[in-house]
């Protein structure tokens, strides 16, 4: 199986310690949060339909999970600051 990282060249940032990361959080996340919230019961409907057995699990990674919407996300890979664009997002580990 052909891998895009390997037939394009890309480095797997999986494997790469990303440090120093600095971000700035949106002045529309509390109004996110708040949406979130409410939803959080429908999206969990949603990926649950045809499940069968895992609806506990699902359960927990969906009331377990937080988003930061943010204006401006900087961080340093290998001895370089990247500065991430519209849409690009980081995953915080140690919270998984």
């Amino acid at each position: 199986m052909l891998r895009v990282t390997n037939a394009f060249e890309i480095k797997d940032l999986t494997k790469v310690a990303v440090k120093g990361i600095d971000y700035k959080v949106s002045d529309i996340d509390n109004d996110f949060q708040d949406f979130l919230k409410i939803n959080k019961v429908f999206i969990l409907v949603y990926r649950m339909e045809g499940m069968t057995g895992r609806h506990n699990v699902e359960a927990k990674k969906l009331n377990t999970l937080k988003i930061e919407l943010c204006q401006k996300v900087s961080c340093e890979i290998e001895g370089e600051i990247y500065n991430l664009s519209n849409y690009d997002y980081l995953i915080d580990n140690k919270s998984i």
